[in-house]
C-alpha cells in the first residue's frame, strides 16, 4: 500500500505544474507554481532518501524511478532547469543521479528510457551558463553506461560538447572539458573495441579541435590526448600512434610559437617518434622535419614559470632516436 500521496501521483501532479509553467508568462503566478513543485520535488527527495521519522521504502524507489523516467517528467525538468534556484536545480541533479540506476517495478533500468532526445536536451544545457553545471554532471552519469556513451559517441552530442569546450564561459568551458575528459574514460575497457571500430569518427573530431583558434580549448585537447594515453586500452592507442595525418598536425603544433603549447604537443610527438613499431608513414614524416625538429630540442628552453621536470630528460632520447635514424638514410 502505499501512502494517500503515492509517487505515482505526486510525479502526475508535478508534470502538470510544469506544464502550466511553460504556458503561464504571469511572473506571479509562476513564483506560486515554482512554489508547489519545489514542494512535489522535496517529497520525491523524502520517498528516496527518507528522513528523520521515516526511512525510504524500497519499493515506492521502484515506482517512482519508473513514473520519472517513463512519463517523460525528467525532461519537462530538464527543459524547465533555469527557472529554479540553486539549491532546487542541485536538488533535481540528485533525483536524477540516484535513480538512473535503480531498477523500475517493471525490472526495467531508467537508462533503457534515455533517448538520444532526452540527451541532446541535457547537451543543450551547455548553452545556459545557469545550467550547465548541472547538466554536465548529469551527462557524466549517463556516461557510466555503456549503451548511453555509445549513443553519445554515435550522435551529434560528440560534436557539440567539443563546442562547448570552446565556449567564451570558463564555467562551461571547464565543466564541459571535465564531461569530454569522463567520457573517455568511463568503461573504457567495455568500450575499448567500440572506440577500435569507431576510430575515424574520433580521429576526425580531435583533428578538427586540434586546428582549434581558441587557445585555451586547444591546450585543453592536447591534454585531453596526454592524458588518454596514459588511461586508455592499449589497442587504441597503438592504432593512434600509428595515425600519420595526427602526427604531423601535432609536430605542427610542436613547432608553433607557444612554449605552453609546443611542451604540450612535444609530450605527445615524443610516443609517435619512440614508437618501436612506427610506421613507414611517421618515418617519412619524421626524415622530411627532422631538421625542425633537432632545431628545436636542441635550442627550447624551458621557462622558469612552465614547470616540466620530464622534458630535459624526454627530449634528449627524442633527439637520440632522430639522429640514429639520420645516420641510417
Amino acid at each position: 500500500m502505499f501512502t494517500k500521496k503515492n509517487p505515482i501521483n505526486i510525479v502526475k501532479n508535478c508534470q502538470k505544474l510544469l506544464l502550466n509553467l511553460e504556458t503561464n508568462e504571469t511572473k506571479k503566478t509562476n513564483i506560486k507554481q515554482i512554489e508547489k513543485i519545489i514542494n512535489d520535488l522535496n517529497s520525491i527527495s523524502q520517498i528516496i532518501f527518507g528522513s528523520e521519522k521515516k526511512v525510504p521504502n524500497p519499493q515506492n524507489i521502484s515506482v517512482l524511478a519508473d513514473e520519472v523516467f517513463s512519463s517523460n517528467f525528467m525532461i519537462q525538468l530538464i527543459q524547465n532547469l533555469s527557472k529554479f534556484p540553486f539549491e532546487v536545480r542541485k536538488t533535481i541533479v540528485k533525483i536524477f543521479e540516484f535513480l538512473l540506476f535503480q531498477k523500475t517495478q517493471n525490472n526495467k533500468l531508467p537508462t533503457e528510457y534515455i533517448s538520444e532526445k532526452f540527451l541532446t536536451i541535457l547537451f543543450e544545457g551547455y548553452t545556459n551558463e545557469i545550467t550547465s553545471i548541472n547538466c554536465g554532471m548529469m551527462i557524466r552519469t549517463c556516461a557510466q553506461d555503456e549503451s548511453l556513451a555509445k549513443n553519445i559517441f554515435l550522435s551529434k552530442n560528440l560534436e557539440t560538447l567539443f563546442e562547448s569546450v570552446e565556449s567564451p564561459s570558463f564555467d562551461i568551458a571547464s565543466d564541459a572539458f571535465r564531461t569530454l575528459k569522463d567520457l573517455f574514460t568511463s568503461n573504457k575497457n567495455s568500450l575499448s573495441n567500440f572506440f577500435v571500430d569507431n576510430y575515424e569518427r574520433c580521429s576526425k573530431i580531435f583533428k578538427q579541435a586540434l586546428q582549434s583558434k581558441n587557445y585555451a580549448a586547444k591546450r585543453q585537447y592536447l591534454e585531453l590526448i596526454s592524458f588518454l594515453i596514459i588511461k586508455s586500452p592499449i589497442k587504441i592507442m597503438l592504432k593512434y600512434f600509428l595515425d600519420s595525418e595526427h602526427f604531423l598536425l601535432i609536430i605542427s603544433l610542436m613547432l608553433s610559437e607557444s612554449q605552453s603549447i609546443q611542451i604540450e604537443a612535444f609530450h605527445i610527438a615524443k610516443f609517435f617518434i619512440m614508437n618501436p613499431k612506427r610506421n613507414d608513414n611517421i618515418t617519412q614524416i619524421l626524415v622530411n622535419q627532422s631538421k625542425q625538429i633537432i632545431d628545436f630540442l636542441q635550442n627550447f628552453s624551458v621557462q622558469e614559470k612552465i614547470k616540466d621536470e620530464t622534458f630535459e630528460v624526454d627530449s634528449k632520447k627524442v633527439l637520440q632516436e632522430i639522429l640514429k635514424m639520420n645516420s641510417k638514410k
